[in-house]
């Protein structure tokens, strides 16, 4: 009899492993599927910038072109492009294919930061990575903008998993890599800031933030391109254009006014709020579990962009994705994915569809703020205040 349920239970397992492979196998075609409905489309950032870039990788043999400065993007992101100009397949579905592939990857460290906290789920884990898939903002991003933001989100999730896991050196690692696809990755810095005060690693780990950067531009440098254009790529960056916004429903939908001065005290200001943030952590934190990362890297990748000037509406595009974790988390707060994801939707409408009616950026940044609120608090009264308790 015993032998009898033991074989029984085998092959129910075996079942159930079976329905989940199927489920994850449909996930994945659904989610492909999509895409591909609108791989025709061509935005205004294709035009104008990627498609022009990749025709000059193109026409100037293929990495050797890496020796020029016709892109203002860092090497690591053009690396891709070169790449693709190899490959037999049309340009625009290219490009929109390295970040559909990231989609997915992401998708799998959603997946398993979710699972740090249900160990004992596949199910739940796996319906976050749903959740992420067809989220509007991650499928417009690459399949329909041909943009490339999940790249650099892909890492950051990967270094938020490793420091849940408190392996420091993969997380500084993958974060180094973040920030050597994009200057945004620093709207998580503070969270390793944070970390590095409360004493759970040595400050030589800022390190290989650097060092991958320069690593990871090798390839341009054997190409030709001198050293000092490379590292000046952030730099001339955040000199492009000349608006306190960029279609972000931050702060400075409420201060129409652009000069110079006005552009220096926004950025003080926002040293001061981040500092602020950090110094109030290094004092209250205590614990830093799961949870506490979660929390931290949401109230982050909301509040840096939203305080930052110069900054463009497809910034907060990390915090989409952690709102996401941040819900299956603490599902008390699963009004929070629907109200981020659905702010930064409709701040994508001025750019994408200008001939449509569009909700005010003001109106998207109060709700923005809201939610900043919402969530401040949460960290607050979970994390400080129980801290403080505990000492007391």
């Amino acid at each position: 009899m015993q032998a009898f349920l033991r074989t029984e239970k085998r092959i129910q397992d075996t079942i159930g492993k079976i329905n989940y492979i199927l489920l994850t196998i449909g996930i994945v075609i659904l989610a492909v599927v999509v895409r591909i409905f609108l791989f025709n489309y061509e935005s205004f950032d294709y035009m104008d910038f990627l498609s022009p870039w990749y025709d000059f990788i193109k026409s100037n043999g293929g990495f050797a072109a890496l020796k020029y400065e016709f892109s203002n993007y860092s090497p690591a992101y053009l690396y891709l492009l070169a790449i693709c100009t190899y490959l037999p397949i049309p340009k625009l579905y290219a490009i929109k294919m390295i970040s559909i592939l990231f989609d997915f990857l992401a998708a799998y460290f959603v997946y398993m930061i979710v699972r740090e906290k249900f160990r004992n789920s596949k199910l739940i884990p796996l319906s976050a990575s749903f959740v992420m898939l067809f989220a509007p903002t991650v499928i417009m991003n690459g399949a329909m903008w041909a943009q490339c933001d999940i790249i650099f989100t892909c890492w950051l999730l990967a270094s938020i998993l490793y420091l849940i896991r408190k392996d420091y050196f993969k997380a500084f690692i993958f974060y180094s890599i973040a920030f050597s696809f994009k200057l945004q990755a620093i709207f998580l810095l503070p969270l390793f800031v944070i970390l590095y005060f409360k004493r759970r690693f040595s400050i030589l780990n800022f390190l290989m933030i650097p060092g991958m950067y320069i690593l990871l531009s090798v390839p341009c440098l054997i190409a030709g391109r001198p050293l000092s254009e490379i590292l000046l790529i952030y730099v001339f960056q955040t000199t492009t254009y000349e608006h306190l916004t960029l279609n972000a429903p931050n702060l400075y939908q409420w201060i129409p006014i652009y000069d110079i001065e006005t552009n220096i005290a926004a950025v003080a200001f926002a040293m001061a709020v981040v500092l602020m943030f950090c110094f109030i952590c290094y004092k209250c934190l205590k614990d830093t579990d799961s949870s506490t990362i979660i929390k931290l890297s949401t109230v982050l990748l909301l509040l840096v962009p939203y305080v930052l000037p110069k900054m463009h509406e497809r910034y907060f595009f990390p915090a989409d994705i952690l709102s996401i974790i941040y819900a299956f988390y603490f599902p008390k707060y699963f009004y929070l994915p629907v109200v981020v994801v659905l702010v930064s939707y409709f701040s994508y409408y001025p750019y994408l569809f200008p001939d449509s009616p569009y909700i005010n950026l003001g109106h998207l940044a109060f709700a923005l703020l809201v939610i900043i609120a919402i969530v401040g608090r949460d960290l607050y009264n979970t994390c400080f205040i129980k801290n403080v308790c505990d000492e007391s």
